[in-house]
């Protein structure tokens, strides 16, 4: 397998996501080969493969990047650099910074100005590791009897509304002599309350019943009643992932708007939980959490002054190379993540260097968000004096029209 042929890499590496790590050891020249390919789609997943098992693939990366093409050893240094920045690796940024000045090739030239663009020496700055200080550890429980009698309640009338509204729709085609069945919506009985009880409280909730409930129904009904217990403060963390998941609106879709609005009331109640600990949350209940990653800039502009910089900063540190990756995502806003990587009072190098990047790159609409979060940022003088002589003819040009922007 070649890694120019995009199509036979992208099936390998989803075949190698669920693999032990017995396998990604026999695969590291394969997966170091592909995370330094010339598409970025086979890039940004044998990366991922690359983070998993860094003590088999650091050491074939680092042969691509001596014994390689030279793009293909500017992109082996690249995620190298990243790496040691990522988990403050003094003698693999030593190995990378060597290796790249002792490169003739365009691919390390070009990464040696980035480099120096981003004030980067040959030793490796230290690295202060993200913390998150909880003013009190997350609550769990149920909600008490008077709480839930309100959910449901609430879960009735917004019903019974929708109810009336679809009667009268359909009285109204009755008598314009269509023919059309009506739809109700049912409401729930005493066994549907009586398991999301048993899922409250027993320790194997997940293996409980859970009735079938339409995701629409859910979406209309249970979760804007869940949301209110949340602003109530009769919501707990542990709570409404037991509910969200009971209700179906957690799984097979990922982190679906109704979980954002859950947890976001939870936060303008109490504060927390914090992005890190959503991450967590969710996971217990099946989702991946890169989910995470790609949700906070889809739902948090709406929501942004409910998750100030200190509730995702450390996320953004944790999660580095999952951020960077999502960065540049093709479908969506991405300015909120844009404006918190760049108020981070210490943005780590490949979180800033890939924001000036996109505000310096091809993508009009991605770079107008990415200068309008840079605005103002100390770093901004020395990067775009250092974009205004670089090598590539298209950041110099980009760098000066936002220059003059500027005045």
């Amino acid at each position: 397998m070649s890694p120019g042929d995009e199509v036979s890499c992208l099936h390998v590496l989803r075949l190698l996501e669920a693999a032990h790590d017995a396998t990604l050891a026999r695969m590291a020249t394969e997966i170091a080969r592909m995370a330094a390919a010339s598409q970025s789609r086979v890039r940004r997943s044998a990366e991922d493969l690359v983070r998993r098992s860094l003590d088999t693939a650091v050491p074939a990366l680092q042969s691509v990047a001596c014994s390689g093409k030279s793009a293909q050893r500017g992109l082996a240094l690249r995620l190298l650099g990243a790496i040691a920045q990522e988990h403050g690796g003094s003698d693999l940024w030593a190995f990378t910074w060597q290796t790249a000045h002792a490169d003739p090739g365009k691919a390390a030239t070009d990464l040696r100005a980035e480099w120096l663009a981003a004030g980067f020496g040959e030793r490796l700055a230290p690295t202060t590791p993200p913390v998150e200080v909880l003013a009190a550890p997350l609550r769990t429980g149920a909600p008490d009897n008077d709480a839930l009698a309100r959910f449901w309640t609430q879960v009735r009338e917004s019903i019974d509304v929708d109810n009336g509204l679809e009667r009268e729709l359909h009285a109204k085609y009755k008598r314009q002599g269509h023919a059309v069945r009506l739809k109700l919506t049912r409401q729930p009985g005493t066994e549907m309350a009586e398991a999301l009880r048993h899922c409250l409280h027993a320790e194997g909730w997940r293996d409980g019943p859970r009735p079938r409930v339409d995701r629409l129904t859910a979406w209309n009904h249970m979760a804007p009643a869940m949301v209110a217990l949340a602003e109530a403060g009769d919501l707990s963390p542990d709570a409404a992932l037991r509910m969200l998941w009971f209700f179906d609106v957690i799984e097979d879709g990922g982190l679906l708007e109704p979980v954002w609005d859950v947890f976001t009331a939870m936060r303008r109640r109490t504060g927390h939980p914090t992005l890190l600990a959503l991450r967590s949350l969710v996971e217990a209940a099946g989702v991946s959490g890169d989910e995470v990653t790609s949700a906070w800039p889809r739902y948090g502009t709406a929501t942004e002054a409910d998750w100030p910089g200190e509730a995702v900063w450390p996320y953004l540190q944790t999660h580095l190379h999952e951020v960077v990756r999502d960065l540049e995502a093709r479908l969506g806003s991405r300015d909120v993540m844009y404006r918190a990587i760049a108020a981070m009072p210490s943005p780590p190098e490949p979180l800033l260097g890939a924001l000036f990047e996109i505000a310096l790159g091809s993508s009009k609409a991605r770079a107008k968000e990415a200068q309008v979060a840079l605005a103002g940022h100390p770093e901004l003088p020395r990067r775009l004096a250092a974009a205004r002589a670089d090598k590539r003819a298209a950041v110099r040009k980009n760098a000066e029209a936002w220059a003059e922007r500027l005045g």
